[in-house]
C-alpha cells in the first residue's frame, strides 16, 4: 500500500506538474510527511472508531481464523503507516521523475514518436526507480520503528510491541533478539534492493 499510494501519487503529481492536481497531491504529501504516527493514530481512532463507528476497534485476528477478519482488524494501523510513509515515496518519486524527464534518452524516445504517457512509463519511470528501490531497502528499519509506535498506539501484539515491552521491562535478551531481527531484515532488503537497481539500470551493472 505504501508503494501504491506513494509512487502513484508522486507519478501523477510529476505528470501534472504545476496544475491543480500537482498542488493538491503535494499538499497531501506534505501533510503526510509532517504528521506523527502517534498523533494520527489516536485521531483516526477517535473519529473512525469511537465517534462514528465506521471501523471496529483494531485487534489482531490470526490469519487462519479468517482472512477477512484478519484484514479488518489491521486496516486502521495499515492506513496510518501507509499514509505517513507513502508521503516520503511520493515526494521522492515526483522529484526523480521531474529530473529524469529531461534526460537525453527520454527526449529521444519522444522524438521517435512515442507518446508522452508511454514514454514516461517506459523510460522515465524506470530511470527514476533506482533511488526509490534503494530507499525501500533502507526504510525497512524505519518501518519497523514505525510499527513499534503503531502497535503501541493501537494496542496490537507484535514484534514492535514486544520490543517496547522488553525495553520498559529491562528484558535485555528480548531487546537484543528484536534488534537482531530488525538488522537481519535491513541487511536482506538492502542487498535485494541493490540487485533490483542493477537490473533496472545497466549503468550500475557496468560500474
Amino acid at each position: 500500500m505504501i508503494l501504491v499510494l506513494g509512487v502513484g501519487s508522486g507519478l501523477a503529481a510529476a505528470l501534472r506538474r504545476g496544475r491543480p492536481t500537482d498542488r493538491l497531491l503535494s499538499g497531501f504529501n506534505l501533510l503526510g510527511a509532517s504528521v506523527q504516527i502517534y498523533f494520527l493514530g489516536y485521531v483516526l481512532q477517535f473519529l473512525l472508531v469511537y465517534s462514528t463507528g465506521l471501523f471496529a476497534p483494531p485487534r489482531y485476528v490470526p490469519f487462519a481464523d479468517g482472512p477477512g477478519q484478519w484484514a479488518l482488524g489491521l486496516v486502521l494501523p495499515w492506513l496510518v503507516l501507509g499514509f505517513v510513509n507513502a508521503a516520503v515515496y511520493a515526494r521522492l518519486t515526483r522529484s526523480q521523475m521531474l529530473e529524469t524527464m529531461h534526460h537525453g534518452y527520454v527526449r529521444t524516445a519522444r522524438a521517435k514518436g512515442l507518446g508522452t504517457l508511454r514514454s514516461h512509463l517506459k523510460y522515465t519511470a524506470r530511470g527514476a526507480a533506482g533511488p526509490l528501490v534503494q530507499l525501500l531497502g533502507l526504510e525497512v528499519g524505519a518501518l519497523l520503528g514505525g510499527a513499534f509506535i503503531t502497535e503501541t498506539v493501537f494496542g496490537l501484539g507484535g514484534v514492535g510491541k514486544l520490543a517496547v515491552d522488553a525495553v520498559t521491562g529491562n528484558d535485555l535478551p528480548t531487546v537484543v533478539g528484536t534488534v537482531l531481527v530488525a538488522a537481519f531484515f535491513v541487511v536482506l532488503f538492502v542487498a535485494l534492493a541493490d540487485l533490483v537497481v542493477a537490473w533496472l539500470d545497466p549503468r550500475v551493472r557496468l560500474a
